[in-house]
């Protein structure tokens, strides 16, 4: 029993793992990233999977007081073509704080900043500086008329440059080496910067996330996918947020949905189940919709609250101009009342579909109901653009019109993962029918 469970946990563990590289890959190529002498992709999703794991190492991260973390920055990357200016890259040197461990708080988060912002100029400055060596290698390149060292898109291949002697007897050579020695001075002043930025972080300026397992070797803490910037919190805790209303909209759906238990089996329901498919019904109860929210004004039409929800206690209240205030909870539901009833239409033709006979209550009816919430799973996504709710779907669409490259990551990782998790437990469910 226990080596058939760690095995199918096994299978689901390196199934996540793979949608997440499947996700990274998809994002990487939509939002391509504007650096010269990146990291290549296989090491960026090596460190995106060393955020995500609730299994940390080295140094723990720090949290800000916004919910956002910070953790020491990554390498700097080695300067193009080194191998024909120097005997090797710059390398990283003792950093140096103004701050210690035992100072207060308030001098240590000012002395955090200040390092945060010498490295992002420094970073950037060196960013800048090795596109323009760029250009003046491709310059380069194009004089000694060196086969493949230029990709279809235009960019530098150093493999191609760094098996070859530097032709030093070229016009395009002298402005080469002055503009590598402009790059290098650079990179030891962004190494020196980050040498600074993590001293100051080891004087702890702010609370270390999780909890150690071996100090400063292992710890554990929560999945890290990074900071939106647009919608202003967490990348998870939005992820988090839309999964539960995704999952939340499919099993009300689901369970609306039971009613038609009493013709399922039955000959009208076995004849309704050969001409009913769930699009067919779900676009009958979107057009319902439609003329209920546009044409009636009954229910609204989109979104998850009204405009001046911000305003809006949490439960009903008394309003000040008299008059019952719906508060946020009802004022959700409400506007969820026509996207959760297309999908128990949807739900309810799958049911038809399904000709396995099953009584209240039994394991054959809680397997149906679990069948059943699987594809509305998906389903809901639809609806959820349709509508322009803030769920899975919704927020992956949000995430690619918005560039948000962690958004559309973690969006994509968050649909695989619990798809993969829901169809698991519809298998067990089927299972234990089954038997």
């Amino acid at each position: 029993m226990i080596k058939p469970m760690l095995r199918r946990l096994f299978l689901l563990a390196a199934g996540i793992i793979g949608l997440s590289l499947i996700a990274f890959t998809a994002s990487d190529t939509l939002f391509p990233r504007q650096e010269v002498n990146g990291a290549p992709m296989l090491v960026r999703y090596g460190r995106w999977l060393a955020c995500a794991s609730p299994i940390k190492f080295g140094e723990r991260p720090q949290v800000l007081p916004d919910g956002d973390v910070i953790r020491d920055p990554w390498p700097i990357d080695e300067p193009l073509m080194w191998q024909w200016f120097r005997a090797g890259p710059p390398l990283s040197m003792p950093g140096q704080a103004s701050v210690t461990a035992a100072d207060p708080p308030e001098p240590k988060q000012d002395a955090l900043r200040i390092s945060q912002e010498r490295f992002t100029k420094a970073n950037a400055d060196l960013k800048s500086e090795n596109k323009s060596f760029e250009s003046l290698l491709k310059d380069y390149a194009s004089e000694t008329h060196i086969k493949n060292a230029v990709d279809e898109k235009g960019r530098i291949l150093p493999d191609v440059l760094a098996e070859l002697r530097p032709n030093t007897s070229l016009p395009s050579w002298t402005p080469l080496a002055a503009e590598a020695d402009k790059v290098f001075g650079l990179a030891e002043a962004a190494q020196k910067a980050r040498s600074d930025l993590i001293a100051v972080l080891r004087t702890k300026p702010y609370p270390e996330a999780g909890v150690p397992l071996i100090p400063g070797i292992m710890s554990v803490a929560a999945p890290d996918l990074g900071w939106s910037t647009r919608l202003g919190r967490p990348v998870c805790c939005a992820c988090v947020l839309a999964f539960l209303l995704t999952l939340g909209m499919s099993a009300a759906a689901a369970l609306l949905a039971l009613p038609i238990r009493a013709i399922e089996n039955r000959r009208t329901g076995r004849v309704l189940g050969k001409f009913i498919s769930w699009p067919v019904a779900l676009g009958v109860a979107v057009a319902i919709s439609i003329l209920l929210s546009h044409e009636l004004r009954v229910f609204p039409d989109s979104g998850l609250h009204v405009p001046d929800a911000a305003s809006m206690t949490l439960w009903p209240s008394p309003s000040p101009g008299g008059g019952l205030e719906r508060g946020l909870v009802l004022d959700a539901l409400w506007h969820l009342c026509l996207p959760v009833a297309c999908l128990a239409a949807a739900g309810a033709a799958i049911r038809l579909r399904s000709q396995r006979p099953a009584t209240p209550l039994s394991p054959q009816s809680q397997a149906k109901l679990c069948g059943v919430i699987w594809p509305l799973f998906w389903i809901s996504m639809l609806v959820e653009c349709g509508f322009s709710l803030p769920g899975l779907g919704g927020l992956g669409l949000r995430a690619i019109a918005l560039q948000e490259r962690e958004l559309a990551t973690a969006a994509a990782v968050f649909i695989g993962a619990s798809g993969l998790i829901l169809h698991a437990t519809v298998e067990l469910a089927r299972r234990r029918a089954s038997k």
